[in-house]
């Protein structure tokens, strides 16, 4: 979508197809996306898309797979991706590197929930489903990883 024009075109397809996705994007304006599923079973396959040129490649696959996750921009550039389906884990993704790192655990499983970065640099993670629907809410601290 273009908003400078109120248009929308085709981008690339992705490599495969996918739902229950994650997709953040980065500082330089290309879009990490990660995990999801093809229906049979949670991928941990990520790829990172390139509006400049219309086109895919391959990031560094996620520890483990995921879908109905939140993937979330920290900051720093990182990216935040936690929770999915009967997961309370969590990875950060470095573009610089193109690799992924573990952060703190949830402090429980939580998927298909929102995630959104705050203006000091902090995750808020809220709602969702944790075996019920939740509207609880968590803060993840880089600066500390907790």
């Amino acid at each position: 979508y273009d908003p400078a024009t109120n248009s929308w075109s085709n981008a690339a397809n992705m490599p495969e197809p996918r739902y229950y996705l994650a997709a953040a994007p980065l500082n330089d304006g290309r879009v990490l996306v990660c995990g999801g599923t093809t229906g049979s079973g949670a991928r941990n396959t990520a790829w990172i898309y390139n509006p400049s040129t219309n086109s895919w490649s391959n990031a560094t696959n996620m520890p483990g797979a995921r879908e109905r996750h939140a993937a979330v921009p920290l900051k720093d550039g990182r990216v935040l991706v936690c929770g999915g389906i009967s997961t309370n884990t969590a990875f950060i993704y470095d573009p610089a590197t193109n690799s992924w790192s573990n952060a703190a655990n949830m402090p429980g499983s939580r998927e298909s929930h929102g995630a959104a970065s705050l203006g000091d640099g902090r995750i808020l993670v809220c709602g969702g489903w944790t075996g019920s629907g939740t509207r609880s809410a968590l803060i993840y601290d880089p600066a500390t990883n907790i």
